[in-house]
């Protein structure tokens, strides 16, 4: 899951709500606002959030850390009492100014948590990998930077992971000339690998393919949108995989009834 903002927060903070277990029943709010220790500056903590299947781990990205470096936070919760776990997270290896927690997503078991950070190397964007044991996070390989790019594609904008964490997204919306695209990532024995780059098939000028995305909990689903499509109508592409291979399936969705500039896939 990735929030996103088009101007820097006001403030950096993040505020856990849940519903009481009846029918039409409210939300309250249970901890908050959350705000990582040892952030540098203003980091906009809250620009991108994630919260584990069993919802008692939260990673809170804040790209502006440390004058645009960003970093993430992880948070977890015993009873009803929420604290930070660890250190902010920084992968290491970033070039130049990344902006870490641009976007951020973790698994449904809370273990594995991926950083998007898409100004890495003048753009050519990244995401880091983290994983927890025994309370402790570690950063697992080297950063994550899809092959086959065209321009500085800022890969990492937008990032998913499949519920068991072993296959991640990397929405790149500025490659080839903001045409955009989905950079796929697996894991196997804690070594990640590029399996596949999608671009979706139709699209019309500058689509921004990747700007938001979202994969399945079995990571055999990917919804990919792109709010630039068709004079900013928008529109998404979903793309199934069979064994290692990834296929379009049907073609480009657009929602109908829309007028004007929709941003469909935003």
């Amino acid at each position: 899951m990735k929030s996103k903002c088009l101007l820097p927060l006001l403030f950096s903070a993040v505020g856990l709500f849940i519903a009481a277990p009846f029918a039409n029943a409210q939300f309250t709010q249970q901890a908050g606002p959350l705000v990582g220790t040892g952030g540098v500056q203003r980091p906009n903590q809250g620009w991108s959030v994630s919260v584990s299947g069993d919802g008692n781990t939260a990673i809170v990205g804040g790209p502006f850390d440390n004058s645009s470096t960003g970093a993430a936070w992880a948070f977890t919760r015993t009873g009803s009492t929420w604290s930070q776990q660890g250190n902010k997270l920084v992968g290491t290896g970033a070039i130049g100014l990344p902006t870490q927690g641009n976007s951020v997503a973790i698994s449904a078991d809370g273990n594995t948590a991926i950083v998007g950070g898409p100004f890495d190397n003048s753009r050519a964007g990244a995401a880091w990998v983290f994983t927890r044991s025994g309370g402790l996070w570690t950063q697992q390989g080297p950063k994550l930077v899809g092959t086959g790019a065209l321009g500085s594609a800022q890969q990492g904008f937008a990032v998913s992971l499949s519920a068991d964490g072993n296959t991640a997204l990397l929405g790149g919306y500025v490659d080839n000339g903001a045409v955009g695209a989905t950079w796929v990532f697996t894991r196997t024995g804690g070594v990640w690998a590029q399996q596949a780059k999608l671009v979706g098939t139709g699209s019309v000028g500058s689509a921004g393919q990747g700007y938001s995305l979202s994969i399945s909990a079995d990571g055999n689903t990917a919804v990919i949108g792109g709010y630039g499509d068709n004079a900013s109508v928008g529109a998404a592409w979903v793309f199934a995989r069979t064994g290692s291979v990834w296929t379009q399936q049907g073609g480009k969705l657009v929602g109908t009834g829309g007028v004007g500039t929709q941003f469909q896939g935003l």
